[in-house]
């Protein structure tokens, strides 16, 4: 079993960093497949609302058993708000990685797109809520400064991998 589980807040480099496992050989990526089951159980209000809605499950119990048939390898990259209320069980035995980045840097970024910014927009809260999930459940996870990776991405990418037990590929370090 191959799936390595990627949680984020918005703004940390974190569609970059899934790019970048899309360059390994045989490996296939998902982007944000609970969003739709976050839209419709929060009744958020996000651009293209209807379109997500209508692409996706929106039962998270549907989610996962679209994931568990996909092919692995499989990066699957997540918003941690997405996530808030759903249990991280299914995914217990899988390798996570907690992308994180200077909150001041988050909402700044954040509040060019969105002015008002809420806690529940960057994502801080349901992080450290995910982080206890996985703890609890004693799954393997490493937590990434987006910023730090991105000064020495090759040294970088070297320490995910081996934290991951997976082989260092330098074709991550480069997409089209």
């Amino acid at each position: 079993m191959s799936y390595v589980h990627a949680l984020s807040g918005p703004r940390n480099v974190s569609t970059a960093l899934m790019y970048s496992f899309a360059q390994r050989p045989g490996w296939s990526v998902v982007d944000e497949p609970f969003y739709a089951a976050y839209l419709a159980r929060t009744g958020a209000d996000h651009p293209g609302r209807a379109d997500v809605l209508g692409s996706q499950p929106n039962d998270p119990a549907e989610v996962w058993a679209q994931i568990a048939g996909h092919p692995q390898p499989v990066y699957l990259k997540n918003m941690a708000h997405h996530m808030d209320g759903v249990d991280l069980t299914p995914a217990a035995g899988w390798k996570h990685i907690l992308w994180i980045r200077s909150p001041r840097k988050v909402i700044a970024s954040f509040a060019k797109v969105v002015p008002d910014v809420q806690l529940r927009d960057v994502a801080l809260r349901e992080q450290l809520e995910a982080l206890n999930q996985l703890q609890s459940m004693g799954s393997q996870y490493v937590v990434v400064d987006s910023d730090q990776l991105l000064r020495d991405p090759g040294r970088g990418f070297q320490k995910l991998c081996a934290a991951l037990d997976l082989e260092f590929r330098p074709e991550q370090l480069s997409w089209p």
